[in-house]
């Protein structure tokens, strides 16, 4: 039931989708894919390409893209297909240009044989820009290992030799950014994280150890007497042996002498 109901919608969908494009000699073709981001026209099966270029179906291996017609009804090279922009039925018996990639990621039209050989193709920005080649620059590509970054400059093509373009696939400076940039975040949260809790674990030791110290018991006290007023001040004992002399002798009372008892002779009397 899912399928049947998935058919019916691509069937009504897609004449929907379908619209009408121009060719840079004028002629309309009806039923063509308008392709997102720009006003580049691609056949329904085709692909669109963010380079404003149609993945060619039937490739042989040897073109595999395709400018194609533009939704403008004068055709605009500023929002459709950059390369390749010539009279159809003049040049290609009312068929798009075919274009091929070159080894060195410059483009060349299919109907210009020795493009590739000297040198003479042209480099797509990544929004199908045309980008002169004096401007490009070598740097290292973190995706592919390519050597091609482009620098923006744009140039007017000519019918008859376009001008160099960028390479599509180097990637922009703002990736390479983005990922150093994470990288570097991600090494500094795994050395941060462990030096906070080692520093944090230190400072708390050193605080309890002041405080143990801080609350530490003095010297033995001991109170003296009370005075006279009924107040007691405290101070320290005093351990000196005459000291305790002084406070413990007193003068003692003279003991009488014991008066010894005589024995009781009973006295005889005279007769």
């Amino acid at each position: 039931m899912a399928r049947r109901a998935l058919v019916f919608f691509l069937i009504f969908a897609s004449p929907a989708l379908a619209v009408t494009c121009f060719a840079v000699s004028g002629l309309a073709y009806k039923e063509q894919v308008l392709c997102p981001g720009s006003s580049t026209c691609c056949g329904t099966a085709d692909a669109c390409q963010d380079n404003r270029l149609c993945k060619n179906h039937d490739d042989d291996g040897s073109t595999p893209y395709i400018r194609g017609p533009c939704a403008e009804k004068t055709y605009d090279p500023a929002k459709c297909g950059a390369i390749c922009v010539y009279n159809e039925t003049e040049f290609h018996n009312n068929f798009f240009p075919r274009v091929k990639k070159c080894s060195d990621g410059s483009f060349c039209c299919s109907n210009e044989v020795s493009c590739c050989s000297r040198g003479n193709g042209v480099f797509l920005a990544a929004n199908g820009d045309i980008v002169d080649k004096s401007s490009v620059s070598s740097t290292t590509s973190t995706e592919t290992g390519t050597t091609q970054s482009i620098s923006a400059a744009s140039t007017t093509p000519s019918a008859s030799e376009p001008a160099p373009e960028s390479a599509p696939d180097s990637p922009s400076s703002a990736s390479r950014n983005s990922t150093t940039e994470s990288t570097a975040w991600k090494v500094g949260l795994g050395l941060g994280i462990p030096l906070a809790a080692i520093l944090a674990g230190l400072g708390a030791w050193y605080i309890l150890k002041r405080r143990q110290r801080a609350t530490a018991p003095a010297g033995p006290q001991v109170e003296a007497p009370s005075t006279e007023n009924g107040t007691s001040q405290p101070y320290h004992a005093n351990t000196s042996p005459q000291a305790g002399l002084s406070e413990l002798s007193a003068p003692s009372r003279p003991e009488k002498p014991m008066t010894p008892e005589l024995d009781a002779t009973p006295v005889r009397r005279g007769r």
